[in-house]
């Protein structure tokens, strides 16, 4: 009994279990899954941040939020992407009061020296106040406030990220070593 145990072992590694064969039939079922669940959750975040304002009769059908999240802008090119996923939390934060003249000086001197800085607007957007339109706002303060700094530093939009209200500044020192240094 003893010597015959071992060869049974042997011989059940050779060939596959049933369970291991279940496993590997179900892989591709999975992975479909969890595409589903990414898509899904990626319709949620888009929903919550896109106005409510519409009635129940003008809610678009879920085909067509579908079709506006894939037009809707939500990944960068990889270059910028790698840069974004660098930078882990926004060093500045804008309130609803908007755009004061300490953000516009936190902001220069936060690229000064860090060379990229992430901004997050907690406010509401609309179709005449928009996420870009409030961080080129921001940068024409800094201009105003600080102009020698703002020469030096040179502050620009790098990137943003409008359902996660955040955008990515960059001094033009720290857009080129982002860019140059992200390349493969």
């Amino acid at each position: 009994d003893m010597q015959r145990q071992p060869l049974a072992n042997s011989a059940m590694l050779s060939s596959p279990s049933r369970l291991y064969t279940r496993v590997c039939q179900r892989l591709p079922q999975r992975k479909a899954q969890q595409q589903q669940l990414r898509t899904r959750r990626m319709l949620r975040v888009w929903q919550a941040f896109s106005d409510n304002d519409q009635e129940e009769e003008d809610k678009p059908e879920k085909d067509d939020v579908a079709d506006k999240l894939e037009n809707k802008k939500l990944n960068l090119d990889p270059q910028k992407e790698m840069a974004w996923r660098s930078i882990k939390k926004p060093l500045l934060r804008l309130g609803s009061a908007g755009v004061q003249d300490t953000h516009a000086n936190s902001l220069l001197e936060l690229l000064r020296s860090h060379g990229l800085v992430k901004v997050k607007f907690n406010m509401k957007f609309n179709e005449e106040i928009t996420l870009h339109d409030t961080a080129t706002e921001l940068i024409e303060r800094a201009k105003l406030i600080r102009p020698t700094i703002a020469t030096e530093v040179e502050p620009r939009i790098f990137a943003e990220k409008e359902y996660q209200r955040v955008v990515m500044f960059a001094s033009l020192e720290g857009a080129m070593k982002a860019m140059s240094s992200n390349k493969k």
